[in-house]
């Protein structure tokens, strides 16, 4: 969730004074290399988590839903957004 939102955030990151120096913001690893590694996490991560309890497959499931709309809409709603960041942690 993390790669996928910095690659989102990519343009925005490349001019904000401390993010330009972020590994993707900064180059040393491409938005291609970003989301190749994120899907893969992602895949991994639900592998993973078949091997234990159902319960915890959905929670995974839905967490990883919502930090896929907090991506790409979420964040820029301002008190939904500090809703979402405080539930992520």
């Amino acid at each position: 969730g993390y790669l996928l939102n910095d690659v989102m955030d990519y343009s925005s990151d490349q001019r904000h004074p401390e993010k330009k120096f972020r590994s993707l913001a900064s180059g040393v690893i491409t938005k291609k290399t970003a989301l190749k590694l994120s899907g893969g996490l992602g895949v991994a991560s639900v592998g993973v988590a078949l091997a234990l309890p159902s319960l915890f497959v959905v929670i995974l499931l839905v967490y990883l839903v919502l930090t896929f709309l907090y991506s790409i809409k979420l964040k820029h709603l301002p008190v939904v957004d500090i809703f979402f960041l405080t539930l992520f942690y």
